[in-house]
């Protein structure tokens, strides 16, 4: 390969011992990857080579100097504006470089020359995102869905910006492409929004209540639990959509919420030694708080089984209380008390004694 380089590099000097010519200099510039060379070209041709400003922009963007080859590639397109591969490269070195109304430009200029082009869709709506530009992101993206529907990370792109648009049913549909393509599939986040917007009746981007959605999402919900059973976040957000509007508080509606926190508890504190970490701390500090509530509301509409209801909820926050208190002595004896381990001891602990009380007042009825 060096050899052959060295050849041609021979042949092209050679050549311009001859005659010089802008081409000749550009081809020696692609060989020794020497910027010089394309200056000459640029130089001998009158400032009229695009070839020569292109060239030099593209060993700029090799070299990762963004901002020396905005020029170049801009003088290039001056020259001649046909060029999509040109516009798209002008359009990237504008995103690395923060110059985002130039990247959206250049951008919109390639898919106008070339409309097929799915990565230019995709990264024009990246500019349109950070241009805080979600509805022009939002459309641009569903371009480049059109063109590429097998790409997950678009679709990903596509998530996250229906979310921030507002456009929640696109959002489930999003959310069930990608678990066409990705096995296992989830987001957290984007489903607390969802789900939280569906719950408290959130207007969509058509100004309609996204609770009108609450049937497709308990679809989605059921079938991201098919697949990934252990993630307490995900149950924990079904039971809080299950027993959301009037449906919700039906005996079945709430059986299944019950059921749904018990599987949430029990993803929380299945692996040992919880305890000893802060995040986990506080994500079972938080399922034992819902499940024990739950088990309390259940138990007041359902009498005759109140006291099995009611001494479900106390073992539970006995045993959870029982590991965090020997934390916090193991913690005593090396550092100071944890702040954070006495607050979530110090809320179960009052939810203890409230179920306590509501166990005894039930055995005495």
């Amino acid at each position: 390969m060096l050899g052959r380089r060295e050849h041609a590099e021979k042949v092209v000097r050679e050549q311009l011992a001859i005659h010089e010519t802008p081409s000749l200099w550009c081809i020696l510039g692609d060989i020794t990857r020497d910027k010089q060379y394309y200056d000459k070209a640029w130089e001998l041709s009158g400032h009229k080579s695009a070839r020569a400003q292109r060239s030099l922009g593209y060993l700029y963007l090799a070299l990762k100097e963004y901002k020396e080859c905005l020029p170049c590639f801009q003088r290039s397109v001056e020259i001649n504006p046909l060029q999509s591969s040109v516009w798209f490269s002008l359009g990237c070195a504008g995103l690395f470089s923060g110059e985002l109304e130039l990247a959206a430009h250049s951008f919109r200029k390639c898919v106008g020359l070339d409309p097929e082009n799915f990565e230019a869709w995709n990264n024009l709506s990246s500019a349109y995102i950070k241009l805080k530009q979600k509805s022009r992101a939002h459309k641009t993206l569903q371009e480049s869905l059109r063109l590429n529907y097998e790409n997950w990370k678009v679709w990903e792109n596509y998530l996250v910006v229906s979310t921030d648009c507002g456009e929640f049913d696109e959002v489930l549909v999003a959310f069930h492409r990608l678990m066409d393509l990705k096995e296992k599939y989830v987001d957290i986040e984007i489903l607390q929004i969802l789900i939280g917007a569906i719950v408290d009746g959130v207007l969509d981007s058509q100004g309609e209540p996204a609770s009108k959605l609450k049937p497709k999402a308990l679809q989605l919900l059921g079938r991201i639990v098919s697949q990934v059973t252990n993630s307490a976040d995900v149950w924990s957000l079904y039971a809080k959509l299950t027993g959301s509007g009037e449906e919700g508080s039906l005996a079945d509606s709430r059986e299944k919420v019950l059921n749904y926190l018990q599987k949430a508890h029990r993803c929380a504190t299945v692996n040992s030694g919880w305890e000893k970490d802060s995040s986990s701390r506080s994500q079972v500090c938080k399922f034992t708080n819902q499940l024990v509530s739950a088990y309390t509301e259940h138990s007041n509409l359902k009498p005759q089984q109140s006291v099995q209801l009611l001494s479900s909820a106390k073992l539970i926050l006995k045993s959870i209380i029982s590991r965090l208190q020997l934390q916090q002595q193991q913690q005593c004896l090396s550092t100071e008390p944890n702040g954070e381990n006495l607050s979530c001891l110090s809320s179960l602990e009052e939810q203890l004694l409230v179920v306590s009380t509501r166990l005894e007042q039930v055995r005495n009825l």
